[in-house]
């Protein structure tokens, strides 16, 4: 669901290998805690900043896998919406 709904996106999905979580490269145009932060109070969307699982990387963002399927889609959705609107100006 997450390489469905992420195609065309100008996010990328870094290899999935198993795990409870996947991790999404956004545009390096904010920090990985300024896009988890705005995705929080902006559209009630919960993703970890990358910096919390040892990456050293900006703006990678971490979703959690363990999310019920609607849930998870929507957030997904939002998530998505939030950044192609954010980089579009």
């Amino acid at each position: 669901m997450l390489r469905e709904l992420t195609a065309g996106s100008v996010n990328r999905i870094l290899q999935v290998e198993g795990g409870w979580y996947a991790t999404v490269q956004a545009p390096l145009v904010r920090s990985a805690e300024e896009w988890a932060m705005e995705l929080l109070d902006q559209r009630d969307t919960l993703v970890q900043p990358g910096y919390f699982f040892d990456f050293d990387r900006e703006a990678l963002l971490v979703v959690s896998l363990l999310t019920p399927e609607d849930t998870f889609g929507e957030g997904v959705r939002r998530l998505y919406e939030h950044v192609e609107r954010a980089i579009a100006g």
